[in-house]
């Protein structure tokens, strides 16, 4: 037995485990912290990398996702009451995985009070917007708006103020100015989730689904992977989009007050959880302590720029990579135009990396799982 934070442990030994052998059929909507939170490029079904967390790690072990995307591994490692480690050059992935490990704070009641506060505060303000429908954002405006930068050169339109109609940006920036205002701290970054989600909807590249109630539709940024202006935007009623978003955060709590919940009494709450914003040659030299298990899916191949197309939301967020990241993310095509063999050279190198790292004592680990995917 080894002792944890309080915790007593089993050491495994890992040389006896037996690989996963058998499909395991993917629930992709069955949890509430995963689906309907915030919307990403991909995300892997969370039962699957559940199965192989607890397959191959105890509670207290430290569980690593060096290609962390939304965090599905870290926050399924977390709720496991593991020790979860996510790193992702986005900072919107970074964002959205904080953001639902963070609903373990506070209680469901401090959600629905913010809510309410930023009901209070802005709704009939929104609501007034919406319907007047003005031709053009007023100065009084500006100040809450984040800067209008030049737009990734595949989009359809030069600027970014350009994938909004006024009255988006203005009932945007009103509902985040409100949220701003809200003194619990644990509440305010659950409602700029909340919020940060209501952001895919309410611009002009949102797409409705034909036959479907038209909020039912989806961004073209997440199906054709650039900014595409729909020829006819829908605008969707800003309060009630951000109202429903709201409501989905809280959800969310619940489902993951009742994991923690069980996980206590169960002497089983162990969970640690912490960020990185590394290219993954720089990782082993943060990662001083041990870790006991890497689960990675490097999200390479195809044309999915997800630092050109998450400006959406990191303009906004104030959270703009540097060129550094920017020249290390590697896609085909993108801002910096990489061929086809570029980046499957570099893929296999970083890929090969994770495991080199281990090997070489650089990263301390019993365990590493990789899904199988196609660069092309």
């Amino acid at each position: 037995m080894s002792a944890r934070k309080g915790i007593c442990c089993v050491d495994m030994d890992y040389s006896v485990i037996k690989p996963i052998e058998t499909p395991i059929p993917a629930d992709r909507q069955g949890a509430r912290r995963h689906y309907g939170v915030h919307p990403y490029f991909t995300r892997r079904p969370f039962n699957v990398v559940r199965r192989y967390i607890e397959r191959y790690t105890s509670a207290g072990d430290t569980v690593l996702d060096p290609f962390g995307g939304s965090g599905v591994t870290a926050i399924e490692a977390y709720l496991a009451g593991r020790n979860a480690i996510h790193n992702d050059l986005n900072p919107l992935a970074n964002f959205i995985a904080q953001g639902i490990v963070n609903l373990e704070q506070g209680t469901v009641r401090d959600l629905k009070t913010a809510l309410g506060e930023v009901r209070a505060s802005c709704q009939k303000r929104v609501e007034a917007i919406h319907t007047e429908n003005p031709s053009f954002i007023d100065e009084k405006f500006k100040p809450l708006l984040p800067p209008n930068i030049r737009l990734p050169r595949t989009s359809d339109v030069e600027f970014y103020f350009d994938l909004f109609t006024p009255r988006q940006l203005i009932s945007l920036a009103l509902i985040k100015q409100a949220i701003g205002q809200l003194e619990d701290a644990s509440a305010r970054n659950a409602m700029l989730v909340a919020w940060s989600a209501t952001l895919a909807k309410l611009n002009k590249t949102f797409l409705s689904a034909e036959g479907r109630a038209a909020s039912r539709g989806g961004s073209s940024i997440f199906s054709i992977y650039r900014y595409k202006v729909a020829k006819k935007p829908v605008e969707l009623p800003p309060w009630q989009t951000f109202e429903e978003r709201a409501q989905n955060i809280i959800a969310a709590k619940v489902e993951i007050d009742r994991i923690v919940t069980f996980q206590i009494a169960n002497g089983a709450w162990n969970g640690g959880f912490s960020v990185y914003q590394n290219d993954i040659d720089a990782l082993a030299s943060k990662l001083r302590n041990k870790t006991d298990y890497i689960f990675t899916d490097p999200p390479y191949g195809g044309h999915i720029s997800y630092l050109d197309l998450s400006t959406l939301w990191n303009n906004w967020l104030g959270e703009l990579p540097d060129q550094e990241a920017c020249d290390q993310e590697l896609i085909v095509g993108g801002e910096k135009d990489h061929s086809r063999g570029t980046v499957h050279t570099a893929a296999k190198r970083q890929h090969s990396r994770v495991f080199a790292d281990a090997q070489e004592g650089k990263v301390d680990v019993r365990r590493v799982s990789a899904l199988e995917y196609c660069l092309f």
